[in-house]
């Protein structure tokens, strides 16, 4: 075993524990708060795991996704093929002892439903917690994530999905310093079904004998 490579102090450990599961908890709040509401809905969760190549070797991301369908805001088919939805990311980069956090929220484009394959395009304004990590300058707090996924559904029902992302994330040249990170690594997915809104539904049911009688009945469409 090397010796020059550090062991990572417990108490770095705890706090990545502990701002992984923030994360997580804040998320899992906001979904089901996001489920009641009428204008957007929770259409999938999903967990990263990403590593760096090129440079800035040894940078790990951890992260959930969160999926939104704004449905306030739904454009024509023949303008975007697919669907376009909202793509929140929230988790952790580390590298050796370090530890740092990670948010982004962005539009990202899904090829149609009905593809053997879903292909994913996005991009989104990215915020860090961090600017440099292994003694290596990021560029500052803000930047800019792309990314391209691409994935196949685990299921008949087309719920489970595992996908092979690939991102690059870089301030898009509003610092003089600009590396730029090559991420690349899975995300499996979960795609929550369809609501259907329960609406009052009238229903008639006419008594034999007398002829008369209302129902109303608590229904889904």
């Amino acid at each position: 075993m090397d010796e020059s490579i550090e062991r990572i102090p417990p108490s770095v450990r705890w706090q990545a524990w502990a701002l992984r599961l923030g994360f997580i908890g804040l998320l899992m709040l906001s979904a089901a708060a996001q489920a009641q509401s009428p204008l957007a809905r929770v259409e999938a969760i999903g967990l990263q795991g990403q590593t760096a190549f090129k440079h800035f070797d040894g940078l790990q991301q951890q992260a959930v996704s969160l999926k939104l369908d704004l449905q306030a805001i739904e454009l024509p088919r023949h303008w975007v093929p697919g669907r376009v939805r909202l793509n929140a990311v929230a988790g952790t980069l580390r590298a050796r002892e370090q530890q740092g956090a990670i948010v982004s929220i962005g539009p990202e484009w899904s090829s149609a439903r009905r593809w053997p394959i879903e292909i994913a395009i996005g991009l989104a304004p990215t915020w860090l917690s961090e600017s440099q990590f292994a003694g290596d300058e990021l560029g500052g707090h803000f930047h800019f994530t792309s990314h391209l996924a691409v994935g196949g559904y685990l299921d008949d029902a087309r719920r489970l999905e595992l996908r092979y992302r690939v991102q690059h994330i870089s301030n898009g040249g509003i610092r003089r310093d600009n590396p730029g990170v090559d991420m690349a690594g899975a995300e499996l997915r979960y795609r929550f079904g369809l609501r259907r809104p329960a609406v009052l539904r009238h229903v008639a049911a006419v008594d034999r004998r007398s002829g008369t009688g209302l129902d109303f009945q608590l229904g889904a469409f």
